[in-house]
């Protein structure tokens, strides 16, 4: 009990001592506000406390929603704390009520002298200079600070991003408010590029994995920057990395032709085809050329692209016995509407051929011997795989008299 008693005596005689210790900073505080002398004093050390305190609150929120780093998903994160999802509004206002108020005080200063002088003519409205820059320089840290945070996980914000349901918009809201407000642009760029080269272009990852996160990362860095410079300072290494493996063109058409959303959406926004009759045409925007470069920085040329397409359609056609045929042609007719007829001529040959053979087998498929065939123009179809295949003796003798 004696230990009890010296120790609860030992904690009465500090907290004595901390209120002297803050009773007379108090009065010099006063004094010098009364004298404008509080900046040239107190400047750089209430700085420096104001951001201590700053960045001790974004570590708390670190600490109590497992932010930074994701502790867990970030859809669980955000289905836990739909209500608070954007986490830098709340720190910008506890800036402003908790920390400029402070810094207000101590500037202002509250004794009689400072009361007089704050009654003169002069000094209505009176607000010491420095205190605007320096609420202006807490703001600009905040910003800094709070985007560097975000920055770190901007690779598993985007593997979680998803258009749709908006799962990880508040997180990328709170990063594009920064980029305006701070030159964080550069860090984000090199972030990026560093955890796609590490966690992503490698051989362990499949190239339908690649090119979700492609779409991904653009419709993301298109929602943080419109103005497209980090997409494009981004991208160019996937595209170049896709460029080697052999899957990727087949990859990327089935992308497009699985997803009527892709089809509509991303095709919609690229270039539309060249008009040489156009009197008028101009040059687009070189903004516009970065949003809509897409798959033709890919692909290297829309030619290569309409030639990969041509194969892929056909090995579908060919293989498939149910092929949509009505979903080929809308899809057709969207990519000569933003490539040109020209390159897609083959295609539509193709989609021709399969539709007339479809009818002359439902007429074939009324008499006794039901017969499925195929009917292909050969110059517009690819080259295709001999088969060694005998067929049934009377199909040969069909055969010789039909040649």
């Amino acid at each position: 009990s004696s230990d009890n008693n010296s120790t609860s005596c030992a904690s009465e005689l500090e907290l004595q001592k901390a209120d002297i210790t803050l009773q007379l900073l108090r009065e010099i505080v006063e004094v010098l506000s009364s004298l404008r002398l509080t900046h040239r004093v107190f400047g750089v050390c209430s700085a420096e406390v104001a951001q201590k305190a700053i960045s001790a609150r974004m570590e708390n929120i670190r600490k109590r929603f497992g932010v930074f780093p994701f502790a867990q998903p970030l859809k669980q994160i955000l289905s836990l704390f739909s209500a608070a999802a954007r986490y830098l509004p709340p720190l910008l206002a506890w800036v402003r009520s908790t920390v400029v108020s402070w810094l207000t005080h101590l500037y202002r200063g509250r004794n009689p002298c400072s009361v007089q002088l704050k009654s003169l003519p002069f000094a209505q409205g009176y607000l010491p200079e420095p205190l605007p820059r320096l609420e202006l320089s807490l703001f600009s840290y905040t910003y800094h600070s709070f985007g560097l945070m975000r920055i770190e996980e901007i690779f598993d914000i985007i593997v979680d991003y998803d258009s749709e349901d908006h799962a990880s918009h508040p997180a990328l809201e709170d990063l594009k408010e920064c980029l305006h407000h701070t030159d964080l642009k550069d860090n984000l760029i090199h972030r990026l590029k560093s955890q796609n080269e590490e966690r992503l272009l490698h051989h362990g990852a499949d190239t339908s994995d690649i090119i979700t996160h492609l779409q991904q990362l653009t419709a993301a860095l298109r929602f943080i920057d419109p103005s497209g410079a980090v997409l494009k300072a981004v991208q160019g290494d996937i595209h170049s990395y896709l460029r080697l493996r052999p899957d990727a063109s087949r990859c990327l058409i089935n992308t497009f032709v699985d997803n009527d959303q892709y089809m509509t959406g991303i095709l919609s926004a690229l270039p539309q085809a060249e008009d040489e009759s156009d009197s008028d045409w101009e040059p687009e925007p070189r903004v516009s050329y970065e949003k809509n470069s897409y798959e033709a920085t890919i692909y290297g040329s829309k030619e290569r692209f309409a030639a990969d397409y041509h194969a892929v359609l056909a090995e579908t056609l060919l293989l498939s016995e149910n092929c949509d045929l009505d979903k080929e042609l809308r899809n057709l007719e969207l990519l000569k509407a933003r490539f040109g007829e020209d390159l897609f001529l083959k295609c539509t040959v193709m989609l021709e051929d399969v539709a007339e053979s479809r009818r002359l087998n439902a007429i074939l498929g009324q008499r006794e011997l039901p017969l499925q065939t195929l009917i292909i123009s050969k110059l517009f179809w690819p080259s295709l795989h001999e088969e060694l295949f005998s067929p049934p003796l009377l199909v040969k003798r069909l055969e010789k008299y039909f040649s």
